[in-house]
């Protein structure tokens, strides 16, 4: 009898905190989350003419017309309210909507040059849009308190010429933290 509560509390008390604490004791507001590492995607949009917003994935040496092409930054996000046990991860909240972390700086340099005033390894933002084509790269960077999240990144100003790109990204965060990935290549087409 000892032994199977005792197991019992093992395996569902993690799920009896969480139903019995909740939310509201230990966070009256959102969810909130750190970034643990962040990774890079390629996908490019167009890929079904019928229907314009749907997006595919990017092979290693694909070719993709300049303005199609988003480079997605995703952040691994570790949650403040993850619970452990009995071998699982129960969240005691809703999933984190608010980032604790604030980019200090963000640069996505190519191997290639995209231009006579872009040669390769120069910061691209100047040349990508945010926010889905909304806002200017450098200009939404630039502003204080950005947070730390996931971005999609696409081309406003095609490279001159066609060539094999392999883009990489580096965030610095306000706490110090700095994470770095890079892309397969791929053939931007202007």
């Amino acid at each position: 009898m000892k032994r199977t509560i005792l197991l019992l509390l093992i395996f569902i008390g993690p799920v009896l905190i969480t139903g019995l604490v909740g939310c509201e004791v230990c966070n009256t507001g959102p969810t909130r989350f750190t970034v643990g590492g962040y990774y890079l995607s390629l996908q490019k949009a167009g890929v079904n003419p019928s229907f314009p917003t749907q997006i595919g994935n990017v092979a290693p040496g694909d070719t993709v017309l300049a303005r199609n092409l988003q480079i997605r930054l995703f952040g691994e996000e570790v949650f403040a309210a993850l619970l452990s046990g009995g071998g699982s991860n129960l969240f005691a909240c809703d999933p984190a909507i608010i980032p604790f972390d604030v980019i200090k700086r963000l640069s996505i340099v190519s191997d290639q040059p995209f231009s006579t005033d872009l040669p390769a390894g120069t910061n691209l933002t100047s040349v990508l849009t945010v926010e889905y084509g909304v806002r200017a790269a450098v200009d939404y960077f630039s502003q204080p308190n950005v947070p730390a999240q996931n971005y999609v990144f696409t081309i406003l100003k095609a490279p001159a010429t066609l060539a094999k790109h392999r883009f990489t990204v580096q965030v610095d965060l306000r706490n110090g933290k700095t994470f770095a990935d890079t892309t397969m290549a791929v053939v931007i087409k202007p």
